[in-house]
């Protein structure tokens, strides 16, 4: 277990430090976006929410990029869009078919944007949004109203003019890389929102070398905009505040990535201990052989938590082979591993890996949930992941990817009670999405896993299963 840990390490760390050679054509882009700046995108290293929708559990995640502008100058777009989603899962909080945990419910989600530029140099957004569900089960659910809320309100201005810079002041959304620590700031609202209340520089310092700078804000519930029918959501377990630096250059044909984070736990009655995390890591993608690359990242915590001591360990690698094949021959081939520390029992420290704010779907969906009951939805730790995957372009419409992954826990389970087993195998898991594209405005996707559980849980578990039926309309 240890050795494979630090493998995963090495290649994500180790590479970064030694290898140098070149860029992707994205990461011409981010320093070209940003130079001009008059024209980037409001959400300068952040993935769309349709396409960060799209790869939930995935890891082709563009590489942080401004984008280029929606609007023109004096320009004013509104647009809308609708996500539809039906979702069931059978134990994939419990573990146990006794236990009547399963829920079956179709959700849907509404934004309206209104963008604006009065002048070359600013850019101002407006995004109001609204999610209600209904439950099919368990039955005494029924009907789930919901409020309606400021998903996005910000102003960029670029200071081109003076330096080659963007500054974005507001709540606004922010993926750094692909999302390992940065990616969302509300994450008790599940998909509903992923924003930062945050203020945020992005400066090209040099040619293919681009400087962030961010301090955000989430507080437990929203009380920094008005909100409409408040239902007294929840978005972080106690509220929360951080700020970061994170770099990204290009040299050559790789792609380096550095940051250092900070994060203040703040407490409630949800969270009755304060503390604080830091993290400092850094990412590497290179191109091996013709058709394959490869991709790491990893990250030291340190930190503390009340008066005890804090540290944790993590990362993740990847290998992609692209084939060119299409139809039935996949179109790539991959094999990933993750790695996230546990706390080690008998010590007076903790040593349990901290997602900060990427408490989101990255890895797969039905953990996501199986996380709830031993340490929070979302909230990955003491996990371990080794498993291959194949991509397919089915058409020029319909992609697939489906995985194999073993999972594990560096530390055996603490609590007695939940999950309940003696050993480390928390399972194998399978994964299957389709992601398909009907016209320009209506997409989806499809994702069905299942989990046999492993030694980790209590004996006689349950398999698990998520299901979900995506279709989004953008208008």
């Amino acid at each position: 277990m240890k050795t494979i840990a630090l493998l995963i390490m090495a290649s994500a760390i180790g590479c970064q430090l030694g290898v140098a050679q070149v860029t992707t054509s994205k990461s011409d882009e981010v320093v070209a976006a940003a130079r001009t700046a008059a024209n980037a995108d409001s959400t300068t290293n952040v993935v769309s929410s349709a396409a960060h929708e799209k790869r939930e559990g995935a890891h082709q995640i563009p590489e942080n990029q401004p984008q280029r502008a929606v609007v023109d100058q004096r320009q004013l777009r509104i647009s809308f869009q609708e996500r539809f989603r039906i979702e069931s899962t059978d134990n994939a909080t419990t573990m146990a078919s006794s236990a009547n945990g399963g829920s079956s419910y179709s959700r849907y989600r509404s934004l309206l944007t209104v963008q604006y530029v009065p002048v070359e140099e600013l850019e101002t957004t407006v995004k109001l949004g609204n999610e209600f569900r209904y439950y099919f089960a368990p039955t005494n659910k029924g009907f789930s109203s919901n409020e309606f809320f400021f998903d996005q309100l910000y102003a960029k201005w670029n200071l081109q003019s003076m330096v080659p810079a963007m500054v974005t002041v507001g709540r606004q959304n922010m993926v750094l890389g692909e999302g390992f620590l940065v990616a969302d700031g509300t994450s008790l609202d599940g998909s509903r929102t992923t924003y930062f209340d945050a203020i945020r520089a992005d400066v090209a310092v040099a040619p293919q070398h681009l400087l962030t700078l961010f301090y955000s804000f989430v507080p437990r519930m929203d009380r920094v905009l008005p909100r409409v029918h408040d239902q007294a959501q929840l978005l972080d377990d106690g509220g929360e505040g951080g700020a970061g630096v994170y770099y990204t250059g290009d040299l050559g044909t790789t792609n380096l990535q550095a940051y250092l984070l900070h994060k203040e736990n703040y407490t409630s009655i949800d969270r009755p201990v304060r503390s604080h995390i830091n993290a400092a890591g850094g990412r590497i993608k290179l191109p091996l052989v013709a058709g394959l690359s490869f991709t790491g990242e990893g990250a030291y915590e340190f930190g503390l938590y009340g008066n005890e001591k804090w540290t944790g360990l993590g990362g993740y690698s990847y290998v992609d082979y692209k084939t060119g094949g299409s139809g039935a021959v996949p179109s790539m081939v991959s094999l990933k591993a993750v790695y996230l520390s546990g706390d080690k029992p008998g010590t007076t420290a903790r040593e349990g890996w901290d997602p900060m704010w990427g408490r989101t779907p990255k890895w797969n969906d039905l953990y996501y949930y199986s996380f709830t009951k031993e340490s929070g939805v979302g909230y990955w730790t003491n996990y371990l992941s080794i498993g291959p995957s194949l991509s397919f372009a089915f058409s020029k419409e319909v992609n697939g990817i489906f995985g194999f992954y073993n999972l594990s826990a560096p530390q055996a389970p603490l609590a007695p009670k939940f999950p309940g087993g003696t050993g480390k195998n928390r399972g194998n898991l399978f994964s299957a999405r389709i992601y398909y594209t009907l016209n320009e405005t209506f997409t989806g996707h499809v994702v069905w896993e299942r989990l046999q559980p492993g030694s980790f849980f209590f004996k006689d578990a349950s398999v698990a299963t998520w299901m979900r039926i995506e279709l989004i309309a953008n208008i």
